[in-house]
């Protein structure tokens, strides 16, 4: 630790160690307020987030058609021009059957008229 060194015209040397204690421990306990506000504040966001996700995740928002039970981690994409549905996990695409083996299109799609 640095040595707080204060030269007051007319203080003891006694009186100057007692501000200089005074001034750093002010510093200190500045610091210790500051950091308890930032470690409340960063654990009440993390509980509203988390409990925020907890709640949405129980609720099933979000969910699809394409989803089960579980999770299947695949996100439904639909072709805006040709209204066909393809499934997709990130690193590619491939379309959506249905139960009969043929692609899930929109009904303009299946009429022939895009």
């Amino acid at each position: 630790m640095k040595r707080i060194d204060i030269h007051v015209e007319g203080l003891s040397v006694e009186a100057r160690t007692n501000l200089a204690q005074s001034v750093y421990s002010a510093f200190v306990s500045a610091g210790r307020r500051a950091v308890s506000a930032f470690a409340l504040g960063v654990a009440v966001t993390s509980v509203i987030f988390f409990g925020t996700q907890w709640v949405l995740f129980k609720l099933d928002v979000g969910r699809d058609d394409t989803d089960g039970k579980t999770r299947s981690g695949l996100n439904l994409y639909t072709d805006h021009k040709t209204g066909c549905q393809y499934l997709g996990n990130g690193s590619g695409l491939t379309p959506r059957m249905d139960a009969l083996g043929y692609q899930m299109c929109s009904e303009k799609a299946k009429g022939g008229k895009l």
